[in-house]
């Protein structure tokens, strides 16, 4: 009777890619086969004892086209939906990190760079629903429309709600005051 070599996997906190270092909980890019970008969020890396090769246990973050069909109005291009998917790649794929924020992280900042997202949900693979439910997500302006960061919105100088330029019919530059507020 022959012995069997026991496996031994050995996990790290960190790994140097192309003079760059990766943490566990860092946002990625992540190259894909078909040179499409998907994003992860790193669990752990490890590598098993028998091979060289190195190893990180991902969570992936769903793109809206992965979601819709045809993407809505009120979804952002820097949008990211966060899921309950995860897989082990090869150390090899990532190739650059990201930064992923909250919507009122994002929606604060002045200036964004490519990247820089944000995610306001979960995609439940299982599922296949997002979490809060659309009727949740934050609205805004007279029109009831989900805030979409990209947009440009007009924000009342007393209660700091944020309304679209053409529903108030707002012609020019100057401070601006809801019906709601002038009327109480």
């Amino acid at each position: 009777m022959s012995k069997t070599g026991v496996r031994k996997k050995t996990e790290y906190k960190q790994v140097i890619i192309n003079n760059e270092t990766y943490r566990v909980g860092d946002n990625v890019k992540i190259n894909e086969y078909n040179d499409d970008c998907v994003y992860a969020q790193i669990l752990n890396f490890w590598q098993d004892g028998c091979k060289p090769d190195a190893y990180a246990r991902v969570k992936w973050y769903f793109k809206p086209s992965d979601i819709f069909k045809e993407i809505p109005e009120f979804i952002s291009v820097a949008e990211l939906m966060s899921s309950n998917v995860e897989q082990s790649i090869s150390v090899q794929c990532i190739y650059d990190k990201i930064k992923v924020m909250t919507l009122e992280e994002y929606h604060e900042k002045d200036e964004v760079s490519d990247d820089i997202m944000f995610s306001r949900s979960i995609y439940d693979n299982g599922m296949k629903v997002l979490r809060p439910h659309l009727s949740q997500w934050t609205r805004v302006c007279i029109c009831e429309s989900i805030l979409n960061p990209d947009l440009c919105y007009i924000g009342c100088e007393q209660c700091l709600k944020f309304f679209h330029q053409e529903c108030i019919k707002l012609t020019e530059d100057r401070e601006y005051i809801c019906d709601e507020c002038l009327s109480s």
